[in-house]
């Protein structure tokens, strides 16, 4: 039996616990992986992304005077 530590309040835990003992934090079940992987962004989140970047691109564009002259 390895102890692994809990990365969420730092104790030793068994790496067959569900969770932590001793905060409740739960314990993935593949290796001693405790967060999930980062998620992708959706078509829908990248494209808010771009336009609010085209949007400051512009604001600055035009605010500098460089838009339209």
């Amino acid at each position: 039996m390895a102890l692994i530590t809990c990365p969420e309040c730092g104790n030793s835990i068994s790496e067959h616990a569900p969770m932590c003992p001793h905060c409740g934090f739960p314990k993935k079940t593949t290796g001693t992986d405790f967060r999930d992987p980062p998620r992708k962004l959706t078509l829908k989140e990248k494209m808010f992304i771009l336009s609010i970047a085209a949007g400051l691109l512009l604001f600055y564009a035009w605010a500098s005077g460089r838009l339209f002259g």
